[in-house]
């Protein structure tokens, strides 16, 4: 009776096992179908996405996924990927950098030493701000050099166009009296009446020489006043040469070069009465205009140089970098102070060309710092640049997203991923 029973129970399970495996079977098969079926399609920016994310090639995807579906079983990261692939395709995820708006290096426009800074490192400036200054002790020396000498040319110029004085031709007919009457002395004998004269008359000479330098430097008048009285000082001066040569030729024992040196200023004293009388000639003004311009010019160059002396700001921003002080010797090639525009900032990221035409320019996006990790910032795509670069065979175009926030912890340099809702997208 046992043995009966043993037996039928082999009969029943000798049944029962082969139909539960091919129950199980069928299931298994069912499900795995189904779960293929449920694979989307995936385009080829989306393998690469996938083969980035996990380390391997698009060959290799390509390959477990036609594996997958040969062999009818799902491998647990062909349907991670797949999920993260759908979500991939309705965002594009950029990394970048931030960028300033613009950024100023500066530098003196002469060597020389710096004699004070004026602003600080991270100070706010507005364009035309002095930020810096190098001494300018020589430079303004030379400065005021050139602008006397420039007021100079200018009274002589003025002194040849205007018409001469009475007083002006009185002065010159009496230098050619003076000289006529020194040439007589030198012809005729000397005596010790002649030496007495000669005295008296380098005596007089030197006191009108004395009185009118000191009126010239006493005077507070106009141009034209000072410009005469800048004559009278030149005629006293020159009766004061006469006054002495005079009595030096009667103290000389041989007075053959004394008539000579006289005859000659004879003659010269009658030039100048007729220049008196007729006036400046062409070539005399024209020589007076060339030394004026000559003048302005030195003075424009000395006050170039003197304006080279200071740094100033050409556009508004704040100052980022500041590498001299006081005392510091600078050349035109050091990079002194540098100021950079934080009024838009810019995150730049390289776009891959496959995305090329999932973007397009004012398409808004959402940016993430790794210093700031628990805040996005709104940001737009603001332009594409046309040109591509190359690297190992990817080409990728620079993206410029341009921030819409005047956030202060966000500084130049930055890392940030720009994340873009494409069209279509839930």
């Amino acid at each position: 009776m046992r043995a009966s029973r043993i037996l039928l129970l082999l009969i029943v399970l000798s049944v029962a096992v082969p139909v539960g495996v091919a129950v199980y079977a069928s299931t298994q098969t069912a499900q795995t179908t189904a779960t293929v079926a449920q694979l989307p399609a995936i385009s080829d920016a989306q393998l690469e996405q996938i083969a980035a994310a996990r380390g391997v090639t698009v060959e290799e995807v390509r390959q477990r996924m036609a594996a997958m579906q040969a062999s009818g079983t799902v491998p647990q990261f062909a349907v991670g990927d797949t999920a993260a692939a759908a979500e991939q395709a309705a965002t594009l995820a950029l990394l970048g950098t931030v960028q300033s708006d613009e950024t100023a290096a500066l530098s003196f426009q002469r060597a020389g030493d710096v004699a004070e800074v004026l602003v600080e490192d991270g100070q706010s400036v507005t364009a035309g701000t002095v930020l810096a200054r190098l001494e300018t002790t020589a430079a303004q020396r030379t400065a005021d050099d050139a602008r006397l000498n420039l007021e100079n040319a200018q009274i002589s110029l003025q002194g040849l166009l205007d018409p001469p004085t009475e007083a002006e031709i009185e002065q010159a007919r009496l230098a050619v009296v003076s000289a006529q009457a020194s040439y007589s002395d030198a012809a005729g004998s000397t005596s010790d009446l002649q030496v007495q004269t000669a005295q008296l008359r380098l005596q007089q000479a030197q006191e009108s020489y004395d009185l009118a330098v000191q009126k010239r430097a006493n005077m507070n008048g106009t141009p034209e006043e000072l410009a005469l009285q800048d004559a009278a000082v030149g005629a006293a001066s020159f009766n004061l040469e006469i006054a002495r040569l005079n009595l030096q030729d009667l103290q000389t024992p041989s007075n053959q070069g004394s008539i000579w040196s006289a005859g000659l200023r004879v003659q010269m004293a009658e030039l100048e009465y007729e220049q008196a009388l007729s006036g400046a000639s062409q070539s005399q003004i024209e020589g007076a205009e060339l030394s004026v311009r000559v003048a302005e010019l030195n003075l424009a160059d000395a006050e170039t140089d003197l304006a080279r002396s200071e740094l100033v700001a050409p556009i508004d921003g704040v100052i980022t970098a500041l590498n001299i002080e006081p005392g510091t010797s600078v050349s035109t090639a050091l990079s002194a102070i540098e100021i950079t525009d934080l009024s838009t900032l810019w995150l730049s990221a390289p776009l891959h060309e496959l995305d090329l035409d999932q973007v397009a320019e004012g398409m808004a996006a959402e940016i993430a710092f790794d210093a700031l990790p628990d805040e996005t910032f709104a940001a737009t795509l603001r332009r594409i640049d046309w040109i591509g670069v190359e690297t190992d065979g990817i080409v990728e175009y620079t993206a410029w997203f341009a921030l819409e926030t005047g956030d202060s912890r966000i500084r130049p340099g930055m890392t940030g991923e720009a994340v873009i809702r494409l069209s279509g997208a839930a």
